[in-house]
């Protein structure tokens, strides 16, 4: 059985979409679908693909679910290959931001890459507001630029404000952020 996972609509109205058989694009101009799985380096066909991103550089980035794996494809030529695993949490959410795509997963770490230059970075702010948690679950930028970040196991969620860079914590049970 194949099942939907991720959909993303890019700029250009084509339409990517993540199942459980690979990632497709159906260009809006054309109608054409072009499919990715066999060329996806180390896919196993126990591999969920979630969180399909377009980044700064117009490459399409996708993580293959609880694997350390992010594959970045180039819809121009078709190509795929993967992030450096050894930088990556085992993924389960990418994030636009800017020029750069955030992964967060299996870890309290936000990994951060830079599209435009290569560069990785880590933070591990997170720890201090979500400690009961094993997994940052959704990391979100939102149009005023203010950042979202939530914790299982009841971490509830963290706001960096993007007017004065303050942190504002969330909780079902806590004061107000």
């Amino acid at each position: 059985a194949n099942s939907l996972l991720y959909y993303y609509l890019d700029n250009a109205r084509n339409e990517w979409i993540s199942t459980t058989a690979g990632v497709s694009k159906l260009a809006a101009a054309t109608r054409i679908i072009n499919t990715w799985r066999e060329v996806l380096p180390g896919i196993t066909a126990a591999d969920e693909l979630v969180s399909v991103q377009k980044g700064a550089d117009q490459h399409i980035y996708v993580a293959a679910f609880g694997t350390g794996r992010v594959y970045r494809i180039d819809p121009l030529s078709g190509k795929a290959g993967t992030l450096l695993a050894d930088r990556l949490p085992d993924t389960w959410c990418v994030s636009g931001f800017g020029n750069e795509m955030v992964f967060t997963g299996s870890s309290l770490f936000i990994t951060r890459y830079n599209t435009l230059t290569g560069n990785y970075t880590q933070s591990g702010f997170l720890k201090k507001y979500f400690p009961a948690s094993d997994v940052i679950i959704l990391a979100f930028r939102q149009q005023n630029g203010d950042e979202w970040y939530s914790g299982n196991n009841g971490g509830g969620l963290v706001r960096i404000s993007a007017r004065d860079g303050s942190i504002h914590h969330y909780r079902k049970d806590g004061p107000a952020g």
